[in-house]
Formats: structure tokens, C-alpha cells, sequence
């Protein structure tokens, strides 16, 4: 099978967001649970947080329904994939790149390591902000070639 420019964008996109949410999750885990490093005072923090449910706490402790879902969203971007147009792929890209960083917490430990946090929000990860902005930027264009 031949790899078109299409799935090496896609491919290379996935697979760095990955690098990057477990290389930053792993230096994070160095702390101790609950330990923070301040980066603008109390405004922006380092904080090494074990989330054992999705964005902002909700399904505590439900980790096989979490990976359930990130499994069938996984099959429905794979699914759609075809309908991508190259120009939106590396949204794609970064939501699975995201959706898969966060899996490998899931599965390997139990929770995701969660670790940038604001004053003001709960604290996320560099999966949740691929996901957030390729979901976003995804459904803009979606919407606006509509």
C-alpha cells in the first residue's frame, strides 16, 4: 500500500502531537501528584494531576466507559477519513493524535496525566488541546463550506 501526501500529513501530525503529550506527561510525572510548579503566580501553574475522568472531572472513575468512547471516535474519524480534503486533515490529525495520547494514559496507567492549569480552569494536557483546537477548526470548516 502506498501512502499518498494525505496520510503522511495525517500520519506525521497523529504521531507528533503523541510525542509530545507523553514526553511532556512524562517529565510532569516526575513531580509528585499533586505537586505544582508556578509559572505566573497562582495564575498559570505546573501542576501534576491524575484525572480519572474526562474534561472537567465528569465520569470519575469510569475509565473503561472513557476508553469505550475514545475507541469509537477513533473508528468514526477512520470512518470519515475518505471525505477529509487535505486541507482539514491535519485537524483530523490532531484529534486523533490527541484522542490516542490520552488512550495510552487510559489503558497503561488508569487516568490521564493532566498538568496545565489556569486559576480559572481545570487542569488539561497537550492531548486535550489537540483534540480541542482539531475539533474546533474541524467543525468551523465543516459548518462554513455548509
Amino acid at each position: 500500500m502506498r501512502l499518498t501526501p494525505k496520510d503522511r500529513l495525517f500520519i506525521g501530525v497523529a504521531l507528533a502531537v503523541i510525542a509530545i503529550d507523553q514526553l511532556t506527561k512524562y517529565f510532569i510525572s516526575l513531580l509528585p501528584s499533586g505537586s505544582g510548579i508556578p509559572l505566573l503566580g497562582k495564575f498559570l501553574m505546573l501542576t501534576h494531576t491524575q484525572n480519572t475522568g474526562a474534561a472537567f472531572g465528569m465520569l470519575q472513575g469510569r475509565n473503561m466507559a472513557l476508553i469505550a468512547v475514545t475507541l469509537a471516535i477513533l473508528a468514526a474519524m477512520a470512518w470519515y477519513y475518505k471525505n477529509i480534503s487535505k486541507g482539514h486533515i491535519i485537524y483530523a490529525a490532531m484529534i486523533c493524535g490527541g484522542a490516542i495520547g490520552n488512550l495510552i494514559d487510559r489503558v497503561r496507567l488508569g487516568y490521564v496525566t493532566d498538568f496545565i492549569g489556569f486559576s480559572f480552569w481545570p487542569t488539561f494536557n497537550v492531548a486535550d488541546i489537540a483534540v480541542t483546537i482539531g475539533a474546533l477548526m474541524l467543525a468551523y470548516f465543516i459548518f462554513k463550506e455548509k
